[in-house]
């Protein structure tokens, strides 16, 4: 997803909430979230060149899945578990050059269903 459709999905969230159409909000600001991880974990994994961080995402994306399924796939509750077990935040942090200082604070456990 380019920097213009996460925008363009961000006006819609906020104006499904200036509508008080809460529902609608939610759903889109899960799958706007969702879409985020999705794009930062490709983003680590193709780019790393670091062979042990990209291994112990892709560990742990297989026993989430199984062995049947891609992270590509996963549901935002799937999705949040892999960043959880895999530290991928932590890799985020040390390999983006994208300021992650809040990214710290964000309980995931809180967004787990």
């Amino acid at each position: 997803m380019t920097e213009s459709n996460y925008a363009s999905r961000l006006l819609v969230t906020e104006q499904l909430w200036r509508e008080k159409k809460y529902d609608s909000c939610v759903r889109e600001s899960g799958q706007l979230f969702e879409s985020a991880l999705r794009h930062l974990l490709g983003r680590l994994i193709s780019e790393t060149e670091d062979s042990t961080k990209r291994n112990e995402i892709l560990q742990v994306e297989s026993k989430i899945s199984g062995g049947s399924r891609s992270y590509k796939k996963f549901t935002l509750g799937e999705l949040i578990g892999l960043y959880r077990e895999a530290k991928v935040f932590d890799k985020l942090r040390s390999h983006l050059s994208l300021p992650m200082q809040k990214v710290k604070h964000i309980h995931l456990d809180d967004l787990a269903i």
